[in-house]
């Protein structure tokens, strides 16, 4: 006899089970072999890549023709305090790669960024996943407007990702940042950012 109150089992096929359990009273019930995927890298949805299409006519940056940036939000939390809320869609989980996110000012220098590994992030059943970055500016960063410049990149082979397609966003022009693009700008003034 199944505790209904308890907590649930931490394998899924034993989930499964006890779902079937309950649902065997039922006198229409009728149960198939389960078995387990051998494919541990879920695939995203069909319906997922139809959703990515339509958002991509209106925003999008393709890296790989695997990862493609669907949504990028840049806001203050505070006058020195930038939360970046971006939204990816995959069709390839795995490979060590990581989202790299330049903050560059008018003489083309890096004056700080927001890099960060995309290891760990867990798409849904559709193939989207959602990541939310705090940028400290950093005190000596000096006055000015800055592009806000992202692409992806992989440590391992040290190497950028292809940029393929993009929409509502800049290319980086030739040069060792070219599979990049700008998302946006941000103004940096002496006591607050504009």
């Amino acid at each position: 006899m199944l505790d209904h109150n308890a907590n649930g089992p931490d394998d899924a096929l034993a989930a499964l089970k006890d779902v079937q359990e309950l649902l065997s009273a039922h006198p229409r019930f009728e149960s198939g072999p389960v078995r387990a995927s051998s494919d541990t890298a879920r695939k995203p949805s069909v319906f997922g890549r139809i959703i990515k299409s339509f958002r991509f006519r209106k925003f999008g940056a393709e890296f790989s023709r695997d990862l493609t940036l669907l949504r990028f939000l840049l806001r203050r939390e505070t006058p020195r305090t930038l939360i970046l809320e971006l939204q990816w869609h995959t069709t390839h989980v795995g490979d060590e790669r990581s989202v790299f996110i330049h903050f560059v000012d008018a003489a083309d220098e890096i004056r700080f960024q927001g890099d960060y590994s995309l290891d760990g992030e867990t798409p849904d059943a559709l193939g989207y996943f959602y990541s939310r970055r705090r940028v400290e500016v950093p005190e000596e960063a000096p006055v000015g407007t800055y592009r806000v410049r992202l692409g992806v990149w992989s440590p391992a082979e040290n190497r950028h990702a292809t940029l393929g397609r993009f929409r509502g966003c800049i290319q980086e022009p030739a040069g060792w940042c070219h599979n990049a693009v700008v998302l946006d700008s941000v103004e940096i003034s002496k006591d607050r950012m504009a």
